[in-house]
């Protein structure tokens, strides 16, 4: 028997996108899906454990994502986190960045 090539990303990402809605509607929140290359931030909420792996639970202002859980965040639960999706994994700016804002 053979499988497409990409069909476990495929079914990873169904099983996110599913589970992501079922957070959202169980949470009063709205879930996003990150794109390649796209920013983000928000508080790290929680871990959650899903059948294929790991995630972290971002939530800012009414939305959340889901983002792929490294052991680095472990002790940022409840703190402001960022980062830029890159290939399906997340390269982390942890902690509040100083600087000029409005």
């Amino acid at each position: 028997m053979r499988f497409r090539k990409g069909l476990l990303a495929t079914l990873e990402r169904r099983e996110l996108d599913r589970d992501g809605q079922e957070l959202g509607a169980s949470r009063g929140t709205s879930y996003r899906v990150m794109a390649d290359g796209e920013k983000m931030r928000g508080t790290l909420k929680e871990k959650v454990r899903l059948a294929s792996r790991a995630y972290g639970l971002v939530e800012n202002a009414q939305e959340f994502v889901l983002v792929p859980w490294k052991p680095v965040i472990e002790n940022r639960i409840g703190q402001e986190i960022a980062g830029v999706m890159r290939g399906g994994a997340l390269d982390w700016q942890l902690g509040r960045q100083r600087g000029l804002g409005l």
